[in-house]
């Protein structure tokens, strides 16, 4: 069951969408390793230790009248690589629009939901800064179509449109993940990819208890910004010869199906461990996937007793790093050491399960 949030008007829908952290088997999810499993959390958010509400993505969109066949697009975001300014509708009929663009390549795949006879004014708010490596770009994506489609399309197929849009509109590299997990935003999600991009998707069932423990223990540190699409074509490059069976990608094989195993259990310290192979196996990918900044987090969860820690996404120079601390107190204790020594920029994020 799909926890989008959808809030409907006459004029404005707006929708909501989850990024994801503790990505495990992640790199298993795209073209070069063909198949595996991967596992991750969609989580809402927000600064540690803020009073305001946990959210995800949000997008809405505005539908105002104009002359027939006139309609335009403005998109307004903080992310301005987002922004766009009246951008008629019918050029997305003939493909003369900006393909760097993501929204505007997913909503060229979407075209049949834009009525030209409307101007449509689209405002993104995210919880997670540009460039985060939790997905948000995906999250956007999923969010844009489930407004523009009024939530009526079946799980999988926005998350099919957001791949396509970054991969045949954009020409950009992508692994699936991502896209599936905004798409599903129902918090513990295991991804069967069969033969890329074919992939199927069944919701991994925790106890309340491992859910409050979760909600507790789980801090994400964001370092920087990165660009997912340059880390793929460095670990691609490195791997062209070895293909699907390389071992280096073997190391990551088959530990989404343990940490399944652990969250059913409620085994978070072995959850907590499979997290840091994980990162080790990225890193045996590729040294630059996990940054010197990732491992002065790692050293500080180390320090405070971390159950475990797992480098998001693709992984590098920017980007950010989940830990996993036992309670409550220990996480408040480990945030507590990293902003006195972090800089100042580095921004710090507490999540809820949906």
């Amino acid at each position: 069951m799909s926890n989008i949030v959808l809030i409907k008007t006459s004029l404005v829908t707006r929708a909501q969408a989850t990024t994801r952290v503790w990505d495990i088997g992640g790199w298993l999810d795209t073209w070069f390793a063909v198949i595996g499993e991967i596992l991750n959390i969609g989580v809402w958010s927000r600064y540690f230790g803020s009073t305001g509400p946990f959210r995800g993505v949000e997008v809405s969109v505005e539908k105002t009248q104009t002359n027939p066949q006139a309609g335009k697009i403005e998109i307004i975001a903080a992310d301005p690589s987002f922004d766009v300014g009246n951008v008629e509708i019918r050029s997305l009929d003939n493909g003369n629009f900006d393909h760097s663009n993501i929204l505007l390549d997913t909503l060229y795949l979407l075209k049949r939901y834009l009525d030209p006879r409307f101007n449509f004014t689209i405002r993104i708010l995210s919880p997670f800064p540009p460039g985060a490596s939790v997905g948000t770009s995906a999250a956007v994506e999923i969010a844009l179509g489930k407004a523009i489609t009024g939530g009526e399309l079946p799980l999988g197929e926005l998350a099919k449109i957001g791949w396509r849009a970054e991969t045949e509109i954009k020409g950009g590299q992508s692994g699936i993940q991502d896209h599936w997990g905004s798409d599903f935003s129902g918090g513990v999600g295991l991804y069967t990819v069969s033969s890329y991009p074919e992939t199927t998707m069944r919701p991994v069932r925790i106890s309340d208890a491992t859910k409050m423990a979760l909600n507790d223990g789980l801090v994400t540190v964001c370092y920087g910004t990165h660009d997912s699409s340059e880390m793929h074509n460095r670990v691609i490059s490195g791997l062209e010869g070895e293909g699907e069976h390389s071992p280096r990608l073997a190391r990551l094989r088959g530990l989404a199906l343990q940490a399944e195993d652990a969250l059913r259990r409620g085994y978070l310290t072995k959850f907590g461990r499979i997290g840091i192979e994980n990162t080790e196996a990225q890193k045996a990918l590729c040294p630059e996937l996990v940054s010197q900044s990732a491992e002065f987090i790692i050293q500080t969860a180390k320090i405070h007793k971390a159950l475990g820690w797992k480098v998001n996404g693709a992984g590098g120079e920017g980007g950010s790093i989940t830990v996993l601390m036992s309670t409550r107190s220990a996480t408040e204790e480990f945030v507590a050491s990293v902003r006195r020594y972090a800089p100042s920029d580095w921004k710090i994020f507490e999540h809820r399960l949906p």
